[in-house]
């Protein structure tokens, strides 16, 4: 999936093998109508998760991580 974010605040998230193949000599595609002077800011990827097992390890690496950069660099007091 991905998702557009607009300035406008509108946020849309779209299976990617939704959006049809067009070839070069195409104008595009369109995934969604923005309002009149409203411009897409954002597009991002976003996977689904492997599985729960994976996801708690991430989860308890990231708050290692946290935890040693709260402390800071040795000596820095």
């Amino acid at each position: 999936q991905i998702m557009l974010v607009s300035d406008g605040g509108t946020v849309i998230r779209v299976p990617v093998n939704g959006i049809r193949f067009a070839s070069r000599a195409t104008k595009g595609v369109t995934i969604f109508n923005t309002a009149e002077g409203e411009k897409v800011v954002s597009v991002e990827r976003i996977s689904e998760p492997q599985a729960d097992e994976e996801s708690e390890e991430t989860v308890e690496g990231g708050a290692d991580a946290a935890a040693a950069s709260d402390a800071g660099p040795e000596g820095a007091d």
